[in-house]
């Protein structure tokens, strides 16, 4: 079925829905901080072979906004789950990498709609956003205020304790010196600061079929202590999920499912596996890892 195009200025956010013919069921892709277009088309084309319509978001940033990740309003996702129920969806799940994992962890704790929250390689706690351009030399930089809003106010944030400059040094510094896209030095150096708990994404909100996905090997952020800290909330709370947790040895970040890793001859699972230092050099297993996650996501998905 023809994809349908939806926009900032006349629907209030931005999208691509990929529709499967007679089914209820759709779910909201988001991937990395500015939504990539070809991931999810890719992801879309995953899903619709499962059975299930596809809705990636786009950038939100109006033209008033500077690009990158700050004072993301979670009620984007709300216009999106109104607009699927008003074409008839009656599941809506949620399915998020890198950055987007971040996302689809704190849109679900809000809305009750979603009964299907993948969250691969996220972060459990609201950072400090970060902006992007040119400004003095940057390409990057930290900017003072928090990644999410919601119902007109910014959500707590646990800053990184850095200058603009600080940041971006750290994180180019920290590419150059190890011959990959890597910024896991920027993370550890914000947690060594105590978290205050109004930091951490309230996971225990979050309703039905919770998959938290990371990779042991993950350089861009320890994606493995996220989702062990992630595991560890839950157990010691009262919540609303039945939550399980992939960790896999080798995958680096971005870690998709095998058989979603290719859109006509645009192989995005290579590209992406070379970006990254360990995914060069164990190559082999990072595509064992993602066979075993395509295989375990489009179970989950037939269940849901």
């Amino acid at each position: 079925m023809k994809s349908i195009h939806t926009e900032l200025k006349t629907d209030g956010f931005e999208s691509w829905f990929f529709p499967v013919k007679d089914s209820k069921c759709s779910i909201i892709t988001l991937v990395g901080s500015n939504g990539n277009s070809i991931v999810n088309k890719a992801l879309a084309k995953w899903l619709n072979k499962r059975g299930c319509c596809s809705l990636g978001l786009g950038k939100w940033q109006d033209h008033a906004q500077k690009d990158g990740l700050h004072e993301w309003p979670l009620e984007y996702f709300g216009k999106a789950i109104d607009w699927l129920k008003n074409r008839g969806m009656e599941r809506i799940g949620v399915y998020g990498i890198s950055f987007g994992g971040n996302m689809a962890l704190m849109a679900a704790s809000c809305y009750p709609d979603i009964t299907l929250t993948i969250a691969c390689e996220a972060i459990d706690i609201v950072m400090e956003g970060f902006e992007e351009g040119k400004k003095e030399g940057m390409k990057e930089w930290c900017c003072g205020k928090s990644t999410f809003t919601f119902e007109g106010r910014l959500l707590p944030y646990l800053p990184y304790g850095l200058t603009e400059h600080e940041y971006y040094d750290k994180v180019t510094k920290s590419c150059h010196e190890h011959h990959e896209l890597r910024s896991i030095e920027l993370f550890q150096h914000e947690e060594r600061q105590e978290i205050p708990e109004h930091c951490f994404i309230p996971i225990e909100r979050i309703r039905g079929r919770l998959i938290m996905v990371a990779a042991a090997d993950d350089s861009m952020w320890e994606s493995e202590k996220y989702a062990r800290r992630m595991e560890k909330r839950l157990a010691s709370l009262p919540h609303l999920s039945s939550a399980e947790t992939l960790i896999y040895p080798y995958g680096t970040h971005l870690l998709l499912p095998y058989s979603a890793g290719k859109i006509g001859l645009f192989d995005i699972d290579a590209i992406a596996i070379k970006l990254f230092r360990s995914g060069r050099k164990n190559a082999k297993e990072c595509k064992k890892s993602r066979k075993q996650l395509d295989s375990f996501l489009t179970e989950e998905i037939r269940k849901w």
